[in-house]
């Protein structure tokens, strides 16, 4: 713990390895990586390093952590903010048709949110489409075996 008390009691740029950006916006406008600083006011903070994680947002593995605000005098040691669990989720709703005959045809629609929506559209971009196609098709395959499984429940 000492170490990390150092950290906080005297900053220095060698304990920092990442650069973000912090910029004042509109107070009106809600942000999840939204700063108060208690000098600079409202600040944006966001990685223009993450191509996935849009301005507005924070990688998952930034937030609460500590940075150093480079402002001069006005600067200083800051905690880089957290989204909550709900601004961070993925949504799954299934629309299913059960036939006559016993026969279930079902539409799955999914909506990423957050942090949830960046590991997505990681996984787009980083595979061919045939490849995210894959995926997709390995995940309805596993739903399929947990159906077996579970007797159809």
């Amino acid at each position: 713990m000492e170490l990390f008390r150092s950290v906080i009691v005297l900053p220095s740029p060698q304990q920092f390895n990442h650069a973000v950006i912090a910029i004042p916006f509109n107070q009106d406008k809600k942000v999840s990586s939204a700063l108060n600083h208690p000098v600079l006011g409202r600040l944006m903070v966001f990685d223009p390093t993450d191509p996935e994680t849009p301005p507005g947002e924070l990688p998952d593995h930034e937030q609460g952590s500590f940075a150093l605000i480079v402002a001069g005098e006005r600067g200083g040691l800051a905690r880089m903010p957290s989204t909550t669990p709900d601004a961070n989720r993925l949504e799954r709703t299934a629309d299913v048709t059960l036939g006559a005959d016993g026969s279930l045809t079902a539409s799955i629609r999914e909506r990423s949110i957050g942090q949830a929506a960046v590991r997505e559209r990681r996984a787009f971009r980083g595979h061919s489409r045939t490849e995210y196609d894959r995926l997709i098709e390995s995940w309805v395959a596993r739903c399929e075996d947990l159906k077996s499984r579970t007797g159809g429940q």
